[in-house]
C-alpha cells in the first residue's frame, strides 16, 4: 500500500512538473518591472522612447511629437492665409482667472493642422505655421491636464528682430513707426474691426520679447503701452491677465533663420 501511494505521488509531482514548464515558442512570464522601450522609426532617424517619454530633443506624446531637432523645411507643408486664422487665436491670451473655459491644442489643431512641437522647458511649448503673405505664426501652451496643453496665446512675425530695433517706440509712438520695424503690425491691425478702440501684439525678438499695446484716438493707432522682456517671460499684470508667459522660440525658428 505504501509502495503505490508513494508511486501515485511521484507520477503527480510528474504531472505538475511537465504541466508548468514552458513549451517551445510559448511566452515565458516576466518577474521584473522594467520599462517597456519602443523604437519610433522616421525617415531621418530611428529613436528609443521609454514608457515615460523621457527623450532627449524628441518625446512621443499620443496627442502630439515633442520635436526639436527636425528643421521647419520638413515639417511644415500646410500654409495658412491670415482670414483663415480666426481673432480669437491671434488675440487671446489665457489667464489663470479664466476658469469657465480653456482653450486647448486638442481643440486648436482640428482647424490648424500640425504634428509636432517644439519644448523650450518644462513648462513652455510652442507650435509653428506658416503665413502665405509672409512669416510664421507661432502659437504657445503649457501642460494641461492628463496629455493636453492650454493655449496662452500667439505671436506673428515676418523677421528676425532685436530689442534694440524697439529701443526707440514708447507711449504715443504712431503705428506707422512700428510697422516699419516689424510689418505683420500691418496685418494685425488690419484684422481689427472699424470700432475697435485699440489692440495688443507680442513681437518675440532674437534677445527677448516686446508687447505693444495700442489705443485708438482720432481713427488713428498709437502705442499706449510698452513692456519688454530680456529673458523671453513676459509679465501680463500691467497689460491683459494675471500671468507670466514665457515666448521663448529655438533660434533655428525664426524667420530669417529658415
Amino acid at each position: 500500500m505504501k509502495n503505490s501511494l508513494k508511486s501515485f505521488v511521484l507520477v503527480l509531482a510528474f504531472i505538475l512538473l511537465v504541466s508548468c514548464t514552458p513549451q517551445e515558442g510559448e511566452p515565458q512570464s516576466q518577474t521584473d518591472h522594467t520599462p517597456s522601450k519602443t523604437t519610433i522609426t522616421t525617415e531621418t532617424m530611428s529613436y528609443i522612447v521609454s514608457e515615460n517619454n523621457n527623450v532627449e530633443d524628441k518625446t512621443v506624446k499620443s496627442i502630439v511629437t515633442i520635436d526639436n531637432t527636425t528643421p521647419l523645411s520638413k515639417l511644415l507643408t500646410d500654409s495658412y492665409t491670415l482670414e483663415e486664422i480666426n481673432n480669437d487665436i491671434f488675440f487671446y491670451v489665457y489667464s489663470s482667472d479664466q476658469r469657465s473655459y480653456i482653450k486647448t491644442y486638442s481643440e486648436i489643431k482640428e482647424t490648424m493642422r500640425t504634428n509636432f512641437m517644439r519644448k523650450t522647458s518644462e513648462d513652455s511649448y510652442y507650435t509653428v505655421y506658416k503665413i502665405s503673405e509672409d512669416g510664421l505664426l507661432y502659437l504657445f501652451y503649457t501642460p494641461f491636464g492628463h496629455d493636453d496643453f492650454a493655449y496662452n496665446g500667439a505671436v506673428y512675425i515676418t523677421r528676425e528682430n532685436s530689442l534694440n530695433d524697439f529701443s526707440k517706440i514708447k507711449k504715443g509712438t504712431k503705428i506707422g513707426t512700428v510697422e516699419e520695424i516689424e510689418p505683420a503690425i500691418t496685418s494685425l491691425m488690419k484684422m481689427e474691426t472699424d470700432d475697435s478702440t485699440g489692440f495688443f501684439v507680442v513681437i518675440v525678438a532674437k534677445d527677448g520679447v516686446v508687447a505693444l499695446v495700442f489705443e485708438k484716438k482720432n481713427g488713428e493707432f498709437y502705442v499706449n503701452l510698452k513692456e519688454v522682456s530680456s529673458d523671453f517671460n513676459l509679465d501680463y499684470s500691467k497689460l491683459h491677465g494675471n500671468r507670466i508667459i514665457n515666448y521663448e522660440i529655438l533660434q533655428q525658428d525664426y524667420p530669417e533663420m529658415r
